[in-house]
């Protein structure tokens, strides 16, 4: 019976979350769901891109808190916030089992135990170092968000719940509850430090999105629909080059007729071919984001800037490891 009640308090919080962000804004979203993603923890190392995703630095302003030399590591920053209360953490990414700082710092302390030898007393000492700074010195930081999509103004929103430290495993030290930033915002720009993230295998799809919104159609087919009628959207070929209007029916799977010529009784035939990508082949979204962090006033600001459907190249030697490929980029149009 108790986990039944857990089970319904924690789909009824679920379901508030979502009913909050429909009401956050006049227009109605067409589509939404949750997503998990890992991103590079430091912008400033380029070791750390190319797998889960790309990160650059886009501003800075201040020092990590308590290190030195200057850091830009964002995991540092996540564990000054657990640390000073600001942000609650919690075991699980649904944020349903809070824990005390106290009970994560034990948890994921460190010992180095090392043997030394006393040349007077020919005695061997054993010496134990702990280290408790495993969580703020991580490479990466998972991260949930509720991504969203708007067909009236054709914009893609994200409000990011949880985020925390994550090793190079892809495991997560542990989940810190972000604040709601709905309304007003500052300057971004004017704020302690900022990334723009591009996400690779970490990029969202069907097979792993957690869809809480659906509409008439799936998103693909909203997306595609949209695009392909409307001038005043942007669009970009893989290389960068704006995609005309005119060209945009074939981005997706379209017809076309040719007129062939038989060499052999040189006579004209018409051939109608298919060509282009089904929408059936696309396997996820590759979002551009833009983080920014208030250390200050403790708030973290997240926006998408640019989306990139991707699919599976069957022509490739084996199609099932093959990396996927851009189809184009769309860049969002700003609300805020």
């Amino acid at each position: 019976m108790r986990t039944i009640v857990l089970l319904g308090c924690l789909l009824f919080s679920r379901f508030v979350y979502c009913q909050e962000a429909l009401q956050s804004s006049p227009s109605f979203i067409d589509w939404s769901a949750f997503i998990e993603l890992i991103l590079p923890a430091d912008p400033a190392r380029a070791e750390l891109d190319g797998v889960y995703a790309d990160a650059d630095l886009i501003q800075f302003s201040s020092k990590a808190p308590g290190l030195s030399p200057v850091n830009y590591s964002l995991s540092s920053r996540l564990w000054e916030l657990a640390k000073s209360g600001h942000w609650p953490i919690y075991e699980d990414v649904l944020l349903t089992k809070p824990i005390r700082f106290e009970t994560a710092m034990v948890r994921y302390m460190q010992l180095d135990t090392l043997v030394e030898f006393d040349p007077e007393s020919l005695e061997e000492r054993l010496l134990i170092d702990a280290h408790l700074d495993v969580p703020a010195n991580a490479p990466y930081i998972g991260v949930r968000q509720l991504l969203m999509y708007r067909d009236q103004s054709a914009s893609f929103e994200v409000q990011t719940i949880a985020v925390g430290p994550c090793s190079a495993k892809g495991e997560v030290y542990f989940w810190l509850r972000v604040p709601d930033n709905r309304g007003p915002q500052p300057d971004l720009f004017t704020l302690d430090w900022g990334a723009r993230y591009k996400t690779l295998d970490s990029s969202p799809g069907p097979a792993n999105w957690e869809e809480v919104i659906g509409g008439l159609a799936p998103l693909f087919t909203q997306l595609k629909d949209r695009l392909r009628q409307d001038p005043n959207l942007s669009l970009y070929s893989p290389t960068g080059k704006l995609v005309p209007l005119s060209d945009r029916p074939c981005l997706f799977s379209c017809k076309k007729t040719e007129l062939v010529i038989d060499p052999v009784q040189f006579s004209e035939q018409t051939v109608t071919k298919t060509v282009g990508i089904d929408q059936e082949e696309l396997v996820d979204l590759q979002l551009v984001q833009e983080w920014h962090l208030d250390e200050r006033n403790h708030r973290l600001y997240t926006r998408v800037t640019a989306v990139a459907p991707r699919f599976k190249d069957q022509l490739a030697d084996n199609p099932e490891t093959a990396q996927p490929q851009l189809l184009f980029y769309y860049r969002c149009p700003t609300l805020r």
